[in-house]
């Protein structure tokens, strides 16, 4: 997202490959290595023996509490190259900026070869961040996952690129302007036209207003013809997820879970806000913390209602590495 969430810094690193997506769908879906907020001390590694990160593999499997600080690769010159490299860029970047917890991974080919969890993932509880297990919030890589909904969907001849959007919409309709009408593939590339718009960082988690009704409040003024500027917005890639859920039939969090997670085995990875999460998730959610005169103090999770396919997913490490 533009206005960056407080308790998180992003950073994609691989496209993911997997079983029954296609060569674009693929192309579009980025993998993350995640960057988080906050304290001073390292506690919890772990370096694994590279394998295959298909849908029907078992991270948990390989990676686990008992095993989190042993190095176990069998791969010396990549774990040489990149342990070393990774680390010193983490604790320089701790340093600097006062985080209290980063997660990595790192895939060559469509091998795991790096997945690390350094830090607190709870300063109070001394807790450490578990690479499988700590949950981050994942801000504006959320939208990776809409846009591989869209190609998805046009690969099955649901959606067209170029055709303007308002044909696939039930119950909002984007306003005219120009004589143009905005297509998915503008608001893919952010080149829709729209003003920028921080309404949505004003919802809450439990509004009871749907998307399409936020999306129809807070539409945007279109101050550009689509195509001329790149124009960030938060309000167009919610409109692509609300154009997923009227095509497709199923609501956009049941459509994320069925055709992306479960078939990538992405079992960690949660669509709800913190508030709603089960609580076995909510304790694995790393703490927020922002600078305060010094030192760390806690941040509140931003808000976004559902608004959240703009920047409200939480996942692992070793879930982005799928």
């Amino acid at each position: 997202m533009k206005a960056q969430d407080p308790v998180i810094q992003n950073s994609s690193f691989r496209f993911l490959d997997s079983q029954g997506f296609s060569d674009v769908a693929r192309l579009l879906f980025l993998c993350v290595l995640i960057l988080f907020s906050g304290s001073v001390h390292v506690f919890g590694s772990a370096v694994f023996e590279p394998m295959q990160v298909g849908a029907g593999s078992e991270l948990s499997d390989q990676i686990t509490p008992e095993n989190q600080e042993t190095d176990t690769t069998r791969q010396p010159i990549l774990h040489s190259e990149i342990s070393g490299y990774i680390d010193g860029v983490i604790s320089s970047q701790r340093s600097e900026h006062q985080l209290s917890a980063v997660t990595v991974s790192v895939i060559h080919g469509d091998s795991l070869i790096f997945a690390r969890g350094y830090g607190l993932a709870d300063i109070d509880s001394n807790q450490p961040v578990q690479v499988n297990q700590t949950l981050f919030r994942i801000g504006s890589v959320s939208k990776t996952f809409t846009w591989t909904a869209v190609m998805m969907l046009v690969e099955q001849g649901m959606l067209d690129l170029d055709t303007d959007v308002n044909t696939y919409l039930k119950d909002v309709q984007v306003n005219e302007a120009f004589d143009e009408p905005v297509t998915l593939r503008h608001l893919m590339s952010h080149r829709a036209g729209f003003e920028d718009t921080i309404r949505l960082f004003a919802v809450a988690d439990d509004d009871p207003r749907t998307l399409s009704e936020l999306l129809s409040e807070h539409q945007p003024k279109r101050i550009y013809p689509p195509g001329e500027r790149t124009s960030y917005s938060n309000w167009g890639a919610a409109l692509a997820a609300q154009i997923v859920e009227d095509v497709s039939g199923v609501s956009y969090k049941s459509y994320l879970q069925e055709e992306i997670l479960n078939p990538l085995g992405m079992n960690r990875t949660e669509l709800d806000p913190p508030g709603d999460m089960a609580g076995d998730r909510r304790e694995n959610l790393a703490a927020g913390y922002k600078t305060l005169q010094g030192a760390l103090g806690l941040q509140g999770y931003m808000q976004l209602g559902e608004y959240w396919p703009a920047g409200g997913m939480a996942s692992t490490a070793t879930d982005m590495a799928r």
